[in-house]
C-alpha cells in the first residue's frame, strides 16, 4: 500500500476499529514508519471508506444516537450497551472522519439509519443541534426512541417532536434503559 496522507490513514484506523484492520497492521506499520517506501512495489492505495462509520457499512441496520455533547459520557455508555448486543450505532463525533463536514454526514447518517435513540436530558433540550436532528429523523420517517435520562421537564419544542414516541424513563440510571430499549429496537426490526 502507498500511503500519501498519514493523518487520513490514522483516521481510517480509528474509525474502523474492527478485526479486518488486524490483517493489514504490518503493511500499515511499514507504510507509516518506513522512510524508504518504493511505490513501484505496491499496486494499491489506501482510500477513505465510502461511509463514515465502518460498523454501519457492514449492516443496513444501525441506530443514530442524538445527544448533547455535554452528555457524551452517558451517550457513549448507551452506545456501548447497544453494541455489546450487536446493535450497530452511529454517534458523532466518533463516527465522523477528520475533515468531513458535520452537516452533510449527520443528515446522511440519520436518513440511512433504522431509527434514532434520543438521549433526552436538559442539555439535549437546550442544544441547537438535537432538535435539528429530530426534524431530519421525522422528515425521513424514522422511529425515535427517547430515553429520558434526568428529571428535567420535557419542553414544548421537544415534546412536539416526540409526541408519537413512547418515552423510556431512566431517572438517571443508565442501566435501567437497557432492557426496554433493546425490546423496542427488536420490535422495530421485526416489523
Amino acid at each position: 500500500y502507498v500511503v500519501k496522507d498519514k493523518s487520513l490513514l490514522f483516521s481510517i484506523i480509528l474509525k474502523n476499529r474492527d478485526k479486518s484492520m488486524i490483517e493489514i497492521i504490518p503493511m500499515i506499520y511499514e507504510a507509516v514508519f518506513s522512510d524508504n517506501i518504493n511505490e513501484d512495489e505496491y499496486s494499491e492505495d489506501i482510500r477513505e471508506p465510502e461511509k463514515s462509520d465502518a460498523k454501519c457499512e457492514k449492516t443496513d441496520r444501525y441506530l443514530f444516537i442524538s445527544y448533547s455533547s455535554k452528555d457524551y459520557d452517558m451517550a457513549s455508555k448507551i452506545r456501548e450497551m447497544l453494541e455489546d448486543k450487536d446493535i450497530a450505532c452511529w454517534m458523532a463525533s466518533e463516527s465522523i472522519l477528520g475533515g468531513e463536514d458535520y452537516s452533510d454526514v449527520i443528515v446522511d447518517a440519520i436518513e440511512k439509519s433504522s431509527g434514532v435513540v434520543l438521549i433526552l436530558t436538559e442539555n439535549s433540550q437546550e442544544s441547537k443541534w438535537v432538535p435539528k436532528e429530530l426534524d431530519i429523523a421525522i422528515a425521513a420517517d424514522k422511529i425515535i426512541f427517547p430515553v429520558h435520562m434526568d428529571s428535567s421537564a420535557i419542553i414544548k419544542k421537544i415534546h412536539f417532536r416526540i409526541t408519537d414516541s413512547q418515552v423510556i424513563e431512566a431517572y438517571g440510571n443508565v442501566n435501567s434503559v437497557f432492557e426496554p430499549l433493546i425490546k423496542a429496537i427488536h420490535s422495530m426490526w421485526q416489523h
